[in-house]
């Protein structure tokens, strides 16, 4: 994350604002949590960050990552 990422950070109070998000903008963690009702260090803790903040699209690859993992341990229970 570049220091230009972390001085755009700024604090989300509703879903609505992340639609003017960009890409690039950087989220910090403890809107999220506000957001998602999930603690800052569960959020860290399950998506791998160690950052205060996380841009948009790094957010993006690390739920599906996230995701895909879980699916795949479903899966390999199962068999």
């Amino acid at each position: 994350m570049t220091a230009e990422g972390l001085e755009k950070a700024r604090p989300y109070q509703n879903v609505a604002e992340l639609d003017r998000v960009d890409e690039d903008e950087s989220i910090p963690l403890e809107s999220l949590s506000h957001l998602t009702g999930f603690p800052v260090d569960f959020i860290k803790k399950e998506l791998l960050i160690t950052t205060p903040e996380c841009s948009l699209k790094e957010l993006r690859k690390l739920m599906v990552s996230y995701l895909q993992s879980n699916i795949d341990l479903i899966n390999s229970s199962q068999e």
